[in-house]
């Protein structure tokens, strides 16, 4: 059963964990962060969304950090951005949370993790996500022609898992945002991407380093 005193400890940590990373919310977005939460708890009995079962490892890992895009990324205009190997809706539920303005696709093949997501989505009451039950490459192969987002993201597939279909969504002037342990370093260029910067950031609570590989088109030299 979720109790006042777990409310009452999952906001102070989100208030606290969102000012280390320079945000702030107002009280509608932190209750719908409790009410991802709860849901997200009583979900996770049933259907693996998460390995993480301790309150401050799942505020900290999965709300925080996702929310650290905007540590890279100038998340106050309205921008379209598509969340690749969603899961339970990380990072792109928190970004529509904290960024209402923001147009989201969650892209998750699994149907019992899509099954929470048309769930949480309707509990919070938000405008604006699309869920798509496909790999991005299934989804990419049905995708209309001039259809594209500024930002691609993803929290938890490998790179080379991404790339080349990730392309297909891609304006000339969008990014591709990775959620990382550690640096690309010198591995800079995935099928004519290019490593534009990466972004440092530790979070809170000794919960540890993190680092944001942010990716652009390479530009093709043409031919004289």
């Amino acid at each position: 059963m979720f109790h006042v005193e777990h409310a009452k400890n999952i906001e102070s940590l989100l208030v606290g964990g969102i000012e280390s990373i320079g945000l702030t919310l107002p009280g509608d977005a932190i209750e719908k962060f409790i009410i991802y939460f709860q849901e997200l708890s009583r979900w996770n009995a049933k259907v693996n969304l998460t390995s993480l079962v301790n309150e401050e490892d799942i505020v900290v890992n999965l709300f925080i950090d996702s929310l650290a895009l905007a540590l890279s990324c100038d998340l106050s205009q309205s921008r379209s951005v598509i969340d690749i190997g969603s899961g339970g809706g990380f990072p792109g539920i928190p970004i529509k949370i904290a960024f209402p303005q923001t147009n989201v696709t969650l892209i998750e093949p699994r149907m019992k993790k899509t099954a929470f997501l048309h769930h949480i989505i309707g509990m919070l009451s938000i405008d604006g996500v699309s869920v798509k039950a496909q790999t991005i490459q299934e989804y990419t192969q049905r995708l209309s022609s001039g259809s594209s987002y500024d930002l691609a993201v993803s929290k938890a597939i490998k790179p080379e898992d991404i790339f080349p279909a990730v392309r297909a969504v891609l304006h000339p002037e969008s990014r591709v945002c990775l959620y990382r342990s550690y640096s690309l370093g010198h591995l800079y260029s995935y099928y004519d991407m290019e490593l534009e910067r990466e972004v440092a950031y530790e979070l809170p609570y000794g919960h540890g380093s993190r680092m944001l590989s942010i990716l652009k088109q390479a530009i093709v030299p043409c031919d004289l």
